[in-house]
């Protein structure tokens, strides 16, 4: 199990005192996982150059490459410690949830069918924009993925309120709200250096958020892997099926963590395709460890 650090830990204690939510933390803690966070910074990237035989023919289902030993380390990860994960995604894939591509190894991947793009590091960490032929380099900071995640995850605050019961109506505008205080504490655990950025006068946070590796796949992401994996894709909208077999779907959910998350981002160009949600990347677990083969996955767009 991934955990997090004594100085994270913390981190996190500090934070739910700060937001007032100490009488809550079971609630909010309970399905957190840790993460990576993998940032950029809009005005720092390479142009990517033209080849020297005029052929600028590449992989441009290619996203991102991480350099894993680059990356701050989490204790009980289940990553491998060297090498580099790459990132494919073809858009015209005939399944979204097959659409995504990872290998782990030294070198761009002999099973690609076209080379790497013109200018790549071929050992760090970076993301592509492929329309203004730009590579932004990522670094990784160690954050807490936290509920609210996406729209069902709001059931959680409404239990917070439950629990602090502070006679009042949770307004997102309020900032001494109940809600307000959840949101803000969530965003902070899980980006450490948020405060350090809105001083700075950055204001939107998508400015350098390109994803993360690991953390929490929200419960509906979950059981869309469970299903694509029985083979039972066109029964994800029968939600009378879902209801009867909802325990073994969750128990098989569960073996479907998050390997990565990619972000919509202005300055690297990437759209999951659904309005701003970010595309999750799940990752069956097969208890063999570090994780070396990356070829049973499902992608899906965020709830």
């Amino acid at each position: 199990m991934v955990t997090l650090s004594d100085a994270e830990q913390a981190r996190i204690r500090a934070l739910l005192q700060r937001f007032n939510l100490t009488g809550a933390a079971d609630l909010l803690l309970e399905h957190a996982q840790p993460c990576i966070m993998l940032l950029l910074h809009p005005d720092q990237y390479w142009s990517m150059p033209s080849r020297p035989d005029g052929k600028d023919e590449y992989d441009e289902d290619f996203l991102m490459q991480i350099a894993l030993a680059d990356m701050p380390q989490l204790p009980g990860s289940p990553l491998p410690g060297d090498g580099l994960l790459y990132v494919f995604q073809d858009i015209y894939c005939e399944m979204y949830v097959d659409s995504v591509e990872v290998h782990w190894g030294s070198t761009w991947p002999s099973s690609r069918p076209r080379p790497a793009p013109p200018g790549l590091p071929p050992a760090t960490s970076a993301v592509i924009n492929h329309g203004k032929r730009c590579i932004f380099p990522l670094r990784g900071v160690i954050g807490l993925d936290v509920a609210p995640k996406a729209q069902h995850d709001h059931d959680v605050i409404s239990a917070v309120e439950a629990r602090l019961d502070e006679g009042r109506w949770s307004d997102f505008e309020d900032p001494n709200s109940i809600y307000a205080r959840v949101l803000s504490f969530a965003a902070r655990a899980f980006d450490a250096e948020l405060d350090a950025h809105l001083a700075s006068g950055a204001s939107e946070r998508y400015w350098w958020h390109a994803g993360q590796l690991l953390g929490r796949a929200n419960y509906k992401n979950a059981i869309l892997a469970a299903m694509v994996a029985r083979g039972e894709f066109n029964l994800i909208g029968d939600f009378h099926y879902q209801r009867k077999h909802q325990a073994e779907i969750d128990r098989e959910g569960a073996a479907w963590p998050l390997l990565l998350q990619i972000e919509c981002n202005p300055a690297t160009g990437y759209s999951a395709g659904c309005d701003m949600a970010p595309l999750l990347v799940m990752r069956h677990d097969d208890g063999q460890r570090p994780w070396q083969r990356f070829d049973r996955l499902v992608a899906s767009v965020a709830p």
